[in-house]
Parts: structure tokens; C-alpha cells; sequence
């Protein structure tokens, strides 16, 4: 809480929040995405939530030093996934192994990584909308290529520092009840190895 009391910003109207959302202005980094690729991420490209409520963006949130709810971590989630698991199949075709940062988005749990540039997590709800968008955000695929690597590379497909978080999330989705198979079949593949707590 220190750390990040340190570098807080002063909280801007609601209006200003989503005005620097949509246009970027000086939110700039390593992740936000690159203006032609803007429009695949932007909020409007994520479908309300059951309630029939649109989703907001966290990025705000995150960025101006707040915590995000529930449904716009949701949201941020599923912008995260669609912009980087592209990226995250060729990786490990390529290595056979995690080599850059993406576990928050792949493994997602009901607490936010520490380091989670989108400030990402799911809820019990939140997580079957999640689940929903798997085949559009090559959710599913990134988890099954993960599979299928583990019979061979066993826990080394991740760093050691990502094997906690394997861990929550094994555990946080074997209780959603409801998943498709296709989930199901990927936490038993996990599950076969003893990822610790931390």
C-alpha cells in the first residue's frame, strides 16, 4: 500500500478518467497497446457483462491510483488476452516454455498479480463471461499448448516465480462450477503437478 500511496495521483472526475481512456493521452507505456491496434482493445469490443451493464475500462482505475471493480478487471482481463495471447502461441511454439510476461492473463485468479500492469482478476461471476470469450481470445488454446508441453517439460514450462499463481488458479476454477469440458480437462492436466502455494 506504501508503494503505491508513493506515486499516487490525485483521482480526476469520472469524465476526465474515461476521456483519457478512450483517446490515451498521457497513459502511455509499455502496456498500451500500439494506436492501429487500439480499436481490437477498446472497451466497446467486449460485450456487457449478464446485467446488462457495460463494463469500464480498469485501465483508469489502475493508472490513476485506485483499485478496479470487479467487472472492469474482468474487462481487462479479456483486452489483455485478445491483444497478447497472438503473441503467446507463437512463444511457445517457439520455445516450448513461458520466456516473457503474460501468467496473470492466462492464469487468472480471484486476486490481481502483483506486478499485473491491467490490475486484472475474476470473480465467480465474472469468470464465466471469461470463459465465454475463450475461443475469441485464444484463451483455450494458450492452456491447452501449455498442456501439451507439460508431459515433457514438466513445471519448467514456467519460472519458478509463476508457479504459485498455477497453483490459485487451479484451485479458484475447480470450484467454478458449470465450465466447459474442455477447462476441466486443462486444471486435471495441472493438477498432475505439485505447484506450490507461493
Amino acid at each position: 500500500a506504501a508503494a503505491r500511496d508513493a506515486g499516487h495521483v490525485p483521482r480526476p472526475a469520472a469524465a476526465d478518467v474515461a476521456d483519457v481512456v478512450r483517446s490515451g493521452a498521457g497513459v502511455g507505456g509499455a502496456c498500451e497497446p500500439p494506436e492501429e491496434r487500439r480499436a481490437a482493445v477498446d472497451d466497446e469490443a467486449v460485450p456487457d457483462e449478464p446485467s446488462g451493464r457495460p463494463w469500464r475500462s480498469s485501465a483508469a482505475s489502475w493508472r490513476f491510483g485506485g483499485d478496479p471493480s470487479p467487472r472492469s478487471a474482468a474487462q481487462a482481463l479479456v483486452r489483455q488476452q485478445r491483444r497478447e495471447f497472438p503473441r503467446v502461441v507463437g512463444e511457445l511454439d517457439t520455445y516450448g516454455r513461458k520466456v516473457s510476461c503474460w501468467i496473470w492473463w492466462a492464469f487468472p485468479t480471484d486476486r490481481p498479480g502483483f506486478c499485473d500492469p491491467a490490475s486484472s482478476f475474476v470473480t465467480t461471476e465474472t469468470a464465466k463471461v471469461v470463459l465465454s470469450l475463450a475461443p475469441a481470445t485464444r484463451w483455450k488454446e494458450v492452456l491447452e499448448r501449455v498442456c501439451a508441453l507439460l508431459p515433457a517439460r514438466g513445471m519448467g514450462v514456467f519460472p519458478g516465480i509463476d508457479h504459485g499463481r498455477i497453483h490459485h488458479f487451479v484451485r479458484f476454477w475447480a470450484g467454478l462450477e458449470d465450465k466447459p469440458e474442455w477447462m476441466s480437462e486443462v486444471l486435471r492436466q495441472l493438477a498432475r503437478f505439485p505447484w506450490p502455494p507461493f
